[in-house]
């Protein structure tokens, strides 16, 4: 088994998507919007990242 590389740079931005499986609408309501940002905002912390911007879009 290969081990994954990461190439990363530092002060450059990354633009990351991502869509849920099979297209399911589980960001329609606030309370999982709010469970996605509570588990993202650890994890930036944990790599000594910063955010400048998001967006959730339920559509």
């Amino acid at each position: 088994m290969t081990k994954r590389q990461i190439y990363d740079d530092e002060l450059h931005a990354h633009f990351v998507t991502f869509s849920c499986y099979k297209n399911r609408r589980l960001l329609d309501h606030d309370r999982a919007k709010k469970i996605l940002l509570g588990v993202l905002n650890p994890q930036l912390a944990r790599r000594n990242t910063t955010c400048i911007g998001f967006v959730i879009i339920s559509a």
